[in-house]
């Protein structure tokens, strides 16, 4: 391939948008961070062992009087302002650290769950976030290349993150031939 002597329409895919059943006595706030917990469930986003961020709420989901899964919550992959502190420019392309639904942080936390990378500081006090699988995917490999890596990403996480990601990438993939199955058994689309 050559580089580009034009300008090209370059394709792309929106925000990714997710909808995961509630785990039994949560209450989820709109415009916060969300994590799926080892039965696939969605919670508030904590420092919290075996819990993966899924993205930002889109809603508002009180689920404190159900039953696992007697409710939905809406979730989006993307880039979000969210507090931390003490971050500097230097910040930028680091991975960010849940610290609650809210914050984030450089400094890898108790159970070193990573939300995504920081792609931009708008000051002191906040970071614009890509959260994502392939953000959080990103953000691993900045840890790891960092030279105090062994002590802020182990084997195991990196291990669990690739498999959530791969998980996700099957997922899509079935969910897309299922469309692609159905427009063309609908006549929309040639074989």
């Amino acid at each position: 391939m050559t580089a580009a002597t034009a300008d090209r329409n370059t394709q792309r895919r929106k925000n990714e948008i997710h909808s995961d059943p509630v785990k039994a006595s949560t209450k989820i706030f709109m415009g916060t961070m969300v994590c799926l917990d080892a039965s696939g469930l969605a919670v508030p986003g904590a420092d919290t062992a075996g819990l993966r961020v899924r993205g930002m709420a889109r809603e508002q989901v009180d689920n404190s009087a159900g039953a696992n899964s007697a409710k939905n919550i809406e979730t989006e992959e993307g880039v979000f302002l969210f507090t931390s502190s003490g971050l500097t420019d230097a910040d930028v392309g680091k991975a960010a650290y849940i610290a609650d639904d809210q914050t984030v942080q450089v400094a890898a936390t108790t159970n070193k769950i990573v939300a995504g990378m920081i792609v931009a500081v708008e000051s002191a006090t906040k970071a614009w976030v890509w959260i994502g699988a392939p953000a959080r995917m990103a953000a691993v490999v900045a840890a790891v290349s960092q030279a105090n890596a062994a002590a802020d990403i182990s084997a195991s996480y990196v291990e669990a993150e690739v498999q959530a990601i791969a998980d996700l990438a099957n997922a899509n993939k079935t969910a897309i031939n299922n469309i692609l199955t159905s427009l063309k058994n609908a006549g929309v689309m040639g074989s």
